[in-house]
């Protein structure tokens, strides 16, 4: 019988735990302790024909990129990178790869649509306008990043001011067109910077009825109120992004006028609410 050879150091495949069982997110609404939340009952969602993500494309965009050797997840079926200072393997798209894309293969764990195709952008907005034409309708894009802004005293942030990257009016525009135009799905961090996106400062510029169609997430178990506005309605959302907007938002406020520095979001404890939007996908 034929033995396959793994590189020194390694481990074969069954030599590691399946971690599934801890995936509590993948249940359903009743919480498991210690979480105060449930989950998106994606174990439903799986029993529907493509609820596992068959002949589905996810992107994930982010400062770093998932380790594509990883045994447990897959290879990039695209590729879009800064020509001259590509992103690095990093620790956190490679967890954003896992709870979206990790393969059903009886070890490691177990992602949401774990029969999805999965593609990777190095985050940047010329990246992002290019990521739209390559895209087509019905494809995911999750985009794991968040703007820094120094302060934004008018709602209380003095430093460190962590916004949605759509507070920017490039981004905005370019996100816009992908949902609108093209029929692409957006799912982008939201609540890092724990500010009220309903605060009368932002001239309801991130509201959910003149905001694009997009998706908000966060990892929070208790958010501040308007920190995630588009999480209790997310099946309206998705199909709010079916129609076109015509009317144009408020005008941006004077502080998205800069390029801000882009970040990372931080990996949620139990990202149970950030991942609603993948299970109801699954089903499309």
């Amino acid at each position: 019988m034929a033995t396959t050879a793994w590189p020194l150091g390694w481990r074969a495949p069954q030599a590691f735990p399946d971690y599934t069982g801890r995936q509590t997110y993948l249940l359903g609404q009743a919480p498991v302790a210690p979480y105060r939340i449930g989950g998106i009952n994606a174990v439903e969602a799986w029993k529907i024909p493509g609820g596992k993500g068959q002949n589905m494309q996810v992107v994930s965009s982010e400062v770093d990129h998932w380790s594509f050797s990883h045994l447990d997840l897959p290879k990039p079926y695209l590729e879009i990178q800064h020509p001259t200072n590509p992103a690095l393997v990093g620790s956190h798209d490679t967890a954003s790869a896992g709870i979206i894309a990790s393969r059903e293969n009886g070890f490691g764990t177990t992602g949401i649509a774990q029969a999805t195709e999965l593609g990777f952008m190095d985050w940047g907005q010329d990246r992002l306008i290019q990521l739209a034409e390559r895209l087509h309708a019905g494809n995911v894009v999750q985009i794991g990043v968040h703007y820094l802004y120094p302060a934004i005293p008018q709602v209380g942030c003095a430093t460190d001011c962590y916004m949605p990257v759509e507070y920017n009016a490039v981004v905005r525009d370019t996100i816009a067109y992908m949902t609108e135009e093209k029929g692409i799905h957006v799912v982008l961090a939201a609540a890092n910077g724990n500010i009220n996106l309903d605060a009368a400062y932002f001239n309801g510029f991130l509201t959910a009825r003149n905001s694009t169609p997009v998706v908000f997430t966060q990892g929070r178990s208790t958010p501040s109120p308007g920190s995630e506005r588009a999480i209790p309605n997310t099946v309206a959302v998705l199909t709010y992004s079916v129609g076109a907007r015509t009317s144009r938002p408020p005008a941006i406020p004077k502080t998205t006028r800069t390029v801000p520095t882009p970040t990372r979001s931080a990996a949620p404890l139990q990202p149970t609410r950030s991942l609603r939007a993948w299970s109801l996908l699954c089903k499309a």
